[in-house]
């Protein structure tokens, strides 16, 4: 029997409600080069870090400096590789206490083409819109 893969229906229904006529989501998989993408590249660095159209450049810059310590990077990825089931648990520091935080493979792209909205990945890096993802859940 095939295993049905995860959906934050929440996170995906409170987006579409306010901006279904311009953006859709898309899994990792729909994608024309999906099998380019992966969560890490060879090295982490700062220049993995292209900001998208979220507000979010304050939790950029952060993860910019936290770039230069890159095993912190790691260490927030129990997932560390792409997977069928389109689920990925981050662990991120909130009020005080460690919290895990699951989220699915669905990000966000200009309706009818693969041009990602929010944080944007280089070379096929998606490390930063797990990240971002997964923030905004706080």
């Amino acid at each position: 029997m095939p295993q049905k893969k995860y959906k934050d229906d929440i996170w995906v229904k409170n987006l579409l409600l306010k901006f279904e006529q311009i953006y859709e989501v898309k899994r990792i998989s729909q994608l024309k080069d999906y099998h380019k993408y992966k969560i890490f590249e060879n090295e982490i660095n700062c220049n993995n870090i292209n900001q998208g159209e979220l507000g979010t450049f304050y939790f950029l810059e952060a993860l910019s400096v936290l770039s230069n310590k890159a095993q912190l990077i790691y260490q927030l990825f129990p997932t560390e590789e792409l997977n069928n089931k389109g689920i990925y648990q981050i662990i991120l520091y909130h009020n005080g206490k460690w919290k895990k935080v699951f989220i699915d493979d669905y990000l966000v792209f200009h309706k009818g083409t693969n041009n990602f909205v929010f944080t944007r990945p280089i070379n096929y890096c998606l490390y930063t819109c797990f990240l971002e993802k997964a923030y905004e859940k706080f």
